[in-house]
């Protein structure tokens, strides 16, 4: 939906501000603004999207060896497939798009790019909001939190986060889930 004079919130005037709960930083009007859904402006962003990752893989495989372009696609092509997580999370969330099912599509789409499982993150997900930063029970609490130098250096190296998520979906696939509350 085109944006005009017609859906802008209204600028608050100082009394108007003053009286607004310290708690509600928006008005419920500018919240409905910002949570508008549209099919069309989601399908352009994850067009635009696809499009940057395509391009940056074709820079990369036909200039293999021509390492002043190779080199940076290959860091935008690895950043655009890595930041595939946050399409599946939003699908997921089904805030993308206006169509739930469209949302379901693009989760699994934007999940296999990213090395997740849409349908398995929709439920921890959810369980996460449920149970934010509660111990024992927010599954994100799992994650490794550095204590040192050298722990903080194997967490950015990824190599943790790959190795859960393979031993993960084997798990799924074997229905190891007993740790897995979350799964109905």
């Amino acid at each position: 939906m085109p944006c005009d004079e017609a859906n802008l919130p209204k600028p608050l005037t100082p009394t108007d501000a003053t009286k607004q709960s310290q708690y509600r930083i928006l008005s419920r009007q500018e919240i409905n603004v910002l949570n508008e859904q549209s099919n069309y402006l989601g399908i352009v962003q994850l067009g635009v999207h696809l499009t940057i990752a395509g391009c940056s893989g074709y820079l990369y495989a036909s200039n293999f060896g021509n390492w002043s372009v190779a080199i940076p696609a290959l860091f935008i092509y690895g950043f655009s497939i890595a930041s595939m997580f946050a399409p599946m999370h939003e699908a997921v969330h089904r805030t993308a798009f206006a169509n739930n099912r469209l949302n379901d599509i693009i989760a699994w789409f934007a999940g296999l790019l990213s090395f997740y499982n849409s349908t398995f993150y929709r439920y921890y997900h959810k369980w996460h909001h449920l149970y934010t930063r509660i111990p024992d029970k927010d599954p994100e609490l799992t994650d490794i939190t550095p204590k040192n130098w050298a722990e903080y250096i194997l967490v950015i190296s990824g190599l943790p986060w790959w190795f859960d998520h393979v031993k993960g979906h084997f798990r799924i696939a074997l229905g190891l889930l007993d740790d897995c509350p979350f799964i109905p």
